[in-house]
């Protein structure tokens, strides 16, 4: 998981300009802040141990975790609008997730993007 990290970072950064670095940076430190990084590890270690053949619950347990991490401050640092196409990067990251990920991997993080956005009916 600490690859597909670092590869999207490396391609956030190629799109994003100097003026959202400085938005990428602040997010950046925010998820490595000792009172986030520990369960935040701990959480995207479930999520890369998650196998491609894991149930509907084992998925949505990875899921939820890291919602209850991320949910604290998920506006604050989504709140930044970058100054290029998020709907173009996030085509470009899910691709390369989908290049990486197992289906159950990429489940989980669907199932993720419902609970912090309030979809998860």
């Amino acid at each position: 998981m600490a690859r597909i990290d670092r590869d999207q970072s490396l391609l956030l950064a190629r799109v994003a300009g100097e003026e959202a670095m400085i938005d990428l940076t602040r997010i950046y430190e925010r998820l490595t802040a000792p009172d986030v990084v520990g369960e935040l590890t701990a959480a995207m270690d479930a999520l890369g141990a998650l196998p491609a053949a894991a149930t509907h619950e084992e998925i949505r347990s990875v899921g939820h975790r890291l919602g209850a991490v991320l949910a604290p401050f998920v506006n604050e640092i989504a709140a930044p609008v970058p100054p290029f196409d998020s709907r173009a990067v996030g085509l470009l990251l899910g691709a390369h997730s989908d290049a990486v990920l197992n289906v159950a991997q990429r489940r989980a993080l669907v199932l993720l993007e419902e609970q912090l956005t309030g979809t998860d009916g």
